[in-house]
């Protein structure tokens, strides 16, 4: 925007042009931070889009061990199950079924 102004030949351009660096430099004598500079911007942005994808590949790592974890517990209650199954109803019931 500031490029279009500062290139335009009109007096109301100039005019806004001028008001800017006006409040630009009454803000900085006010010790007010502008985040005005594309170059420190454009570094913020990828700074945050870099973090957003590690969060993900960090939220898809945790998912996957979620899961792991789910079948590693239903096996072992799967194998407890059975465990408990044939000492209650088999184990009796060996010394029919073997004669």
């Amino acid at each position: 925007m500031m490029k279009q102004l500062k290139s335009s030949n009109d007096e109301k351009d100039k005019e806004k042009l001028q008001k800017e660096q006006y409040r630009a430099a009454l803000d900085k004598a006010q010790g007010v931070k502008r985040k005005d500079d594309p170059a420190l911007l454009k570094k913020t942005i990828k700074r945050q889009e870099a973090a957003k994808k590690k969060s993900g590949r960090d939220w898809t790592a945790r998912k996957s061990l979620e899961k792991q974890g789910m079948a590693k517990r239903q096996e072992t209650r799967q194998k407890n199950i059975q465990v408990c199954f044939e000492s209650l109803f088999l184990q009796p019931l060996r010394h029919v079924l073997i004669q």
